[in-house]
């Protein structure tokens, strides 16, 4: 029996085989969670913005001075010029 196990190098091709597919699995497994917390951050990050965007129409409306059309509706760009938003430079994409 120990001349069996002396004469017995490496690994055989079903062995390899089996690693390689073992492998791949817990990567498929690992690139589909990935891409799911992407997504969700991507979420998370749009609803604070909005919350932001949100908070800020209500600092705007209770500053009276700042309706300029009278008509207590404003826009996304008065409060964007008005100073209520920062950091949305360039398209704001919706």
């Amino acid at each position: 029996m120990f001349r069996i196990l002396r004469m017995h190098k490496g690994f055989s091709l079903v062995e390899v085989l089996a690693v390689i597919v073992i492998l791949g699995v817990i990567a498929s497994i690992a690139v589909l969670t990935i891409g799911n917390l992407v997504e969700k951050q991507r979420v998370n990050a749009a609803k604070a913005e909005w919350n932001h965007i949100q908070e800020a129409a209500k600092l705007f409306a209770l500053d009276d001075d700042r309706d300029t059309d009278g008509d207590g509706e404003f826009t996304f760009h008065e409060l964007l010029n008005a100073d209520y938003l920062t950091g949305f430079e360039g398209e704001l994409k919706i």
